[in-house]
């Protein structure tokens, strides 16, 4: 995509920013449970534990909500600490299903011991209701079967709770070092989400993304879908240019990088005439949701032998299926990008610590 503009990425290579070696790529994860998964399996719009829209709840939380989606996708956490897991608006599931039962409350445990005594910051009261009314025809145009029957109030609570959650990562990211604190409406920056931003035990970095010059943004990406492949999440930030304004020539917005896992085969059992019948609209629906997964693979597979990846936006609660060329080449449609139309900065795993790979091991 061709832009007149400059970026103040562009600046900071020019003065010798941005060449950074990569950290070396993390071992890659065991296969993750598809129902761990937060972040959403396939394309289209992402539920906060099956119940609401997982979107942002104002302008600033875009990174509080990517990294709140990100490490609940942590499977290693313990079922006990870990967020519900959000799916995607097409899943059908055979089996019926329960109501989530308290939602959101684990999660502040699971960030990080502190959270759990942060305040949020003061925030209207309906701030979280317009974040869920964004999806609201999203949920009411889904099909009944695919949907938990809940109550809005009980929606209207979930999506408070994750907007509450949303203020106490910032409060966290944004909290003062050395002299100054980063300011609220700035925003996320880079380097405070790489602080809190974990995920199986690994801790995260940061790395500048020039896209003006190829090879750099090329090194950068390809590291950045290398982890992602790995099984974990990456932070994009995303901007504009001086075309725009100087003030949209800065990162203004973040979505996460990830490769959703796939569903584990299942061997086809061996039933009686009898019981075929019964089950006949499981089989169906079984068949449609292994029809779209091998859809998803076949699409990214004809454009590059690489897994699956998908790029999961705050701003509309829902997952885009991309190719690396495409993250490489601007070739990404600002539409997933929350309007934007460059990649300025990457937010990374680094390799686990003696001790922290003991501990992953123990818990694979």
């Amino acid at each position: 995509m061709a832009s007149s503009g400059y970026q103040l990425t562009t600046f900071l290579y020019g003065l010798g920013g941005g060449r950074t070696r990569m950290p070396v790529l993390p071992r890659e994860l065991p296969t993750a449970d598809q129902g761990d998964w937060a972040l959403g399996v396939e394309e289209g719009a992402v539920l906060v534990g099956g119940v609401c829209p997982a979107v942002q709840v104002d302008g600033t939380t875009c990174g509080s909500a990517a990294i709140g989606l990100a490490m609940a996708s942590d499977g290693t956490a313990g079922a006990e600490s870990r967020f519900p897991a959000a799916r995607t608006q097409r899943t059908p599931s055979p089996a019926p299903r329960e109501k989530p039962a308290d939602p959101l409350d684990p999660v502040a445990t699971q960030l990080a011991p502190e959270v759990a005594q942060a305040t949020p910051e003061p925030h209207p009261a309906e701030a979280a209701g317009e974040a869920q009314a964004q999806g609201d025809s999203i949920v009411e145009n889904q099909d009944s079967d695919d949907l938990f029957s809940v109550s809005e109030e009980e929606r209207a609570a979930t999506a408070r709770r994750f907007g509450e959650l949303q203020y106490q990562i910032k409060a966290r990211t944004n909290k003062r070092r050395w002299l100054f604190g980063w300011p609220t409406q700035w925003g996320t920056a880079p380097w405070g989400a790489a602080r809190v931003m974990t995920f199986a035990g690994h801790k995260y970095t940061h790395r500048m993304v020039v896209d003006t010059s190829l090879p750099q943004a090329t090194r950068v990406l390809t590291h950045a879908a290398d982890a992602a492949e790995r099984g974990f999440p990456v932070l994009l930030y995303t901007g504009g240019d001086t075309s725009r304004g100087w003030g949209t020539a800065v990162p203004r917005h973040v979505v996460v990088l990830h490769c959703p896992p796939l569903p584990p085969t299942v061997p086809e059992p061996i039933l009686d005439e009898s019981e075929r019948t019964g089950i006949e609209h499981i089989d169906a629906r079984l068949e449609e949701l292994s029809a779209k997964l091998k859809a998803t693979v076949d699409r990214a597979k004809g454009i590059e032998e690489r897994k699956p990846l998908f790029i999961y936006d705050p701003a509309t609660g829902r997952n885009t299926l991309v190719t690396l060329d495409e993250l490489i080449n601007k070739g990404v449609d600002p539409s997933a990008l929350g309007g934007w139309n460059h990649l300025t900065w990457a937010v990374v795993p680094t390799p686990a610590r003696v001790k922290d790979a003991s501990t992953i091991q123990e818990n694979s």
